[in-house]
């Protein structure tokens, strides 16, 4: 670029010039599961999952957008470049229904995100029962060893397996061992017990089926040396504060630490 000045001056910028190809091929996204246990506590302002898209065309940038989240009363958000979900106002229990755009800038698909909250009552969560596995991390046991435990339990059991659900989900600290507090809950919401004595006689099969090492079932019995067998019980206690969360492209799931601590009536 040269000025009409005198002397005329002059100077040299350098253009540079990206050619890309078009897209050609939309983006793929993973549909979402949430599952939220809580259990007296709140869930707001936090990430609660995150959307997993690819596309083939190398040089695409994808966009995230919540198109909808059912009744449109703004409890959630997307962020518009990870796709991650958050809760921007406290849920109730129940199911929300989410659908989120994804494009490319030429093509648009959407996804669907379910987010299942759930307000575990004592009563209910004493109902269950805790199995320890060991040489396992929590995010494995979800990736590659929930769904078939749940098709094993219930297969042996004799009962859905749809109806076995992750109440609290946690890792043993300095461990590679984790627990798992599992609850049956039928279709109309209602809780019922599994006998202790079927879950003992069925682990070791389930076991050799999924090459799991159950080093422990905690449930409501008495245990422990200076428990009388009779006139107490076990009950969970949940620690609203100290929240877990693990996930994988398909699931995550968000649930309270929990123990069981001997309870009885002495006269």
């Amino acid at each position: 670029v040269t000025d009409s000045g005198h002397p005329p001056l002059s100077s040299i910028c350098v253009v540079k010039i990206n050619i890309t190809e078009q897209s050609r091929y939309p983006p793929t996204v993973t549909p979402l599961e949430v599952f939220i246990t809580t259990a007296g506590g709140t869930i707001s302002k936090r990430v609660i999952g995150k959307l997993h898209a690819t596309d083939q065309d190398p040089q695409d940038v994808l966009t995230y957008k919540l198109v909808s989240d059912g009744l449109d009363q703004g409890l959630f958000s997307v962020d518009p470049v990870d796709g991650k979900i958050v809760v921007e106002k406290n849920l109730d229990p129940g199911l929300y229904q989410l659908n989120v755009s994804v494009s490319d800038g030429k093509f648009s698909i959407w996804a669907g995100v379910k987010v299942y909250v759930w307000a575990a009552a004592q009563h209910d969560l004493d109902q269950g029962f805790t199995l320890q596995l060991a040489g396992l991390s929590a995010e494995e046991f979800v990736s590659d060893h929930w769904r078939g435990l749940q098709r094993s339990l219930g297969l042996e059991l004799n009962i859905p397996r749809q109806e076995l659900h992750i109440a609290s989900l946690q890792q043993q600290p300095n461990s590679i061992n984790m627990e798992v507090l599992l609850v049956r809950r039928a279709q109309d919401g209602s809780v019922q017990p599994v006998s202790a004595q079927r879950l003992t006689g069925v682990l070791s099969t389930v076991e050799d089926t999924l090459g799991l090492n159950v080093l422990r079932l905690k449930h409501d019995g008495c245990v422990g040396a200076g428990c009388p067998p009779r006139g107490c019980r076990n009950a969970v206690v949940m620690r609203q504060g100290r929240m877990s969360n693990y996930a994988t492209t398909r699931a995550n799931f968000i649930t309270p630490q929990h123990s069981w601590e001997s309870v009885c009536s002495c006269n």
